[in-house]
């Protein structure tokens, strides 16, 4: 069953990093949160919410 609430496209911050962003700067480390969060589930991310609301990002 597909959720209609997902988003379809991949993240708006792909193609224009955060700093904070995953898909910069790529390490092994990160590929697993890449394949999470900048596809379909963007908007569940810590980095784009907290780009989103303006939050600085702590890592």
């Amino acid at each position: 069953m597909v959720n209609q609430d997902e988003p379809k496209k991949p993240c708006p911050f792909i193609h224009s990093p955060s700093k904070d962003c995953y898909c910069y700067e790529i390490s092994s480390s990160r590929v697993q949160d890449v394949l999470r969060y900048c596809n379909a589930f963007y908007t569940l991310c810590p980095v784009y919410q907290g780009i989103k609301s303006g939050e600085k990002i702590n890592k």
